[in-house]
């Protein structure tokens, strides 16, 4: 039996290393009685270039959607409008597309403030 004891050295953080802690315990006590298997396989693993994923994007444009969505639309295809009133800025859900044509069409079309990624493509969660 182990008495007092105390770790120290870099770790994730004070709230992440503390739930490491207790997940390791919890694993610990579910598997009494018998090993855990711990390591790494011999499979090598590819890592795909982020530009091949699909996403939706949410993207916040500068002006008045009413005057602009149609070159939006000519950029991106069918969007969805998300406005807010008395604001010089709109911003749109666009359909899903791969990350490098997302730039590729951003570059055609001037004031975008910013992008976010809404969602992975929930029937394709590997390159596209």
């Amino acid at each position: 039996m182990l008495g007092t004891s105390m770790f120290y050295g870099s770790g994730a953080g004070k709230l992440p290393t503390a739930s490491a802690v207790v997940a390791d315990i919890i694993e610990a006590l579910n598997n009494q009685d018998h090993h855990v298997e711990m390591g790494w396989n011999k499979e090598s693993l590819t890592i795909s270039a982020m530009n091949s994923f699909s996403f939706r994007y949410f993207v916040r444009i500068k002006g008045i959607a009413e005057k602009r969505v149609n070159e939006v639309e000519a950029v991106f295809g069918k969007v969805e409008v998300v406005e807010l009133d008395h604001m010089d800025e709109f911003a749109v859900l666009t359909e899903t597309m791969t990350e490098e044509e997302y730039g590729l069409k951003a570059k055609k079309l001037p004031g975008i403030r910013q992008c976010i990624r809404a969602e992975l493509n929930a029937n394709k969660q590997s390159p596209a």
